[in-house]
């Protein structure tokens, strides 16, 4: 949590210190590995790709859903004791809605019943892939 926060902190020296904000991508990268990334880290990509895909399939815009996957990471450490990065939790929430449908999920739910599964003793594959059925079966 600490470790978040000065990160956090870093962040919002180099949005003020620039003429440009940090991007959603940049930042998300940046808490994973601790130190503040450039937009054209190769780290960064992935990242990018994610959000982007996750936009694509939930109402939230990415920077929403940036929030909350970091908020998904603090529950996670918080509630439950576990460690997770945030492009592990990008990865499996990317995974539980396969298709894209209208309307779109919100992506505060599944995260949420994620964060519940994955603090309940699964592991983050095997809740992504329960949660994928649970979106199957609802017509997702």
């Amino acid at each position: 949590m600490m470790k978040n926060l000065v990160i956090l902190a870093l962040l919002l020296l180099a949005v003020v210190s620039s003429s440009h904000a940090v991007s959603p991508p940049v930042a998300l990268a940046s808490l994973d590995v601790g130190h503040v990334l450039k937009e054209a880290d190769s780290r960064v990509t992935r990242y990018r790709y994610l959000l982007n895909s996750l936009d694509s399939k939930y109402t939230e815009s990415t920077s929403r859903i940036g929030d909350m996957t970091v908020t998904a990471q603090e529950q996670l450490k918080d509630h439950y004791g576990l460690s997770s990065s945030l492009k592990t939790i990008l990865e499996d929430t990317n995974i539980i809605i396969r298709s894209i449908k209208n309307p779109k999920p919100s992506f505060a739910e599944w995260v949420a019943a994620y964060v519940v599964l994955v603090g309940g003793g699964q592991n983050h594959s095997e809740a992504a892939l329960d949660l994928q059925a649970l979106a199957q079966t609802l017509g997702y």
